[in-house]
């Protein structure tokens, strides 16, 4: 049983102030682990996924929250119950779904019952003290009883409590352990526009993003040496699907709380074709977009990912417009 009773903060919850600042780790059961931060509960990863089978049953975060206690992700929208908050996820595998619904394949989106699983293995690595906390852990994926990947997947925390800010780094070796090549491949491959979806995924919570009036509210994506983007600021979700570029920011504000929060979701192997629906709140680092990716026997695909949440000032005073022109 879990050593501490804790449970989901409302989606209003008030401002949070670490009592103790600094991190710590908290098993429960043989099924999850949650990483605290005073007496703030900063996330839950789930290592032992009980979901249903056509939602491909894989490790996922939910909920993470910001450092000042917004809950950043959706888990089971309606919409796409698939979507697990932040998982690692790929969409086609040598004909193996671990994306969970149904396959777009050439025929369309059909359901197929190719759905695939990852499992947890082993912990290697369990620690977290003073702002830094790490988790080493090795998964398999697999198939109708194939392993298909072999996973290493190694995460780092950071917090920067006075600069309200905290970091994520996901890194994966993904290991080709089946009999033959693999080809990863996704909608953009079987001729889906802009449809290429697959790898790290976040999907956050609804209420998030809506630039209603605020001009300040707004996706951007560019590279590491333009902070500004590339050329100039990409300024939707239409602009960065797509986009090869070093990272992705989305800047949004909480109902509710009305507090503020910019996530940078950052690459550290060089661009990406990254896939971005401002609706849906989801981002995915697509390891490949329109052409499909071969991982022959034996070899490794490696990512290298990092999220950043920072809760930025926002004015929480309604504008005269709205006061001019709303009943």
């Amino acid at each position: 049983m879990s050593k501490v009773l804790s449970g989901p903060l409302p989606m209003n919850t008030p401002l949070v102030t670490p009592l103790d600042p600094s991190l710590r780790l908290e098993q429960h059961d043989d099924t999850a682990l949650s990483l605290h931060f005073g007496d703030l509960e900063l996330f839950r990863y789930v290592y032992r996924s009980d979901a249903y089978p056509e939602e491909a049953p894989r490790p996922y975060f939910h909920p993470l929250r910001s450092l000042e206690g917004d809950v950043m992700t959706n888990f089971r929208p309606n919409n796409h119950p698939w979507h697990h908050g932040l998982s690692l996820t790929m969409n086609n595998v040598s004909g193996a779904n671990f994306w969970g619904g149904p396959s777009y394949h050439e025929d369309g989106y059909q359901w197929r019952g190719d759905w695939g699983r990852q499992s947890h293995v082993e912990w290697r690595v369990q620690e977290a003290s003073g702002n830094r906390a790490r988790l080493e852990e090795v998964l398999e994926w697999t198939h109708h009883d194939e392993v298909i990947f072999r996973e290493e997947r190694r995460i780092g925390i950071a917090v920067n409590s006075p600069e309200k800010v905290w970091t994520l780094r996901w890194r994966s070796t993904l290991t080709n352990a089946s009999s033959h090549d693999l080809t990863l491949s996704n909608p953009g491959t079987y001729g889906l526009e802009g449809m290429h979806y697959g790898g790290l995924t976040f999907r956050g919570t609804r209420d998030f993003f809506d630039s209603y009036l605020d001009s300040t509210l707004k996706i951007t994506a560019g590279n590491f040496g333009d902070p500004d983007g590339v050329n100039a600021p990409f300024k939707g979700g239409e602009q960065a699907n797509g986009a090869c570029a070093d990272w992705v920011e989305f800047r949004g504000q909480f109902d509710g709380s009305l507090r503020h929060l910019h996530i940078r979701f950052a690459n550290h192997t060089g661009p990406l074709r990254w896939f971005v629906l401002p609706k849906m709140e989801m981002v995915c680092f697509s390891p490949h977009a329109t052409s499909s990716l071969d991982l022959p026997r034996g070899e490794a695909l490696e990512l290298d990912h990092s999220l950043s949440f920072a809760c930025a000032p926002g004015s929480l005073r309604v504008r005269s417009f709205v006061d001019q022109n709303q009943a």
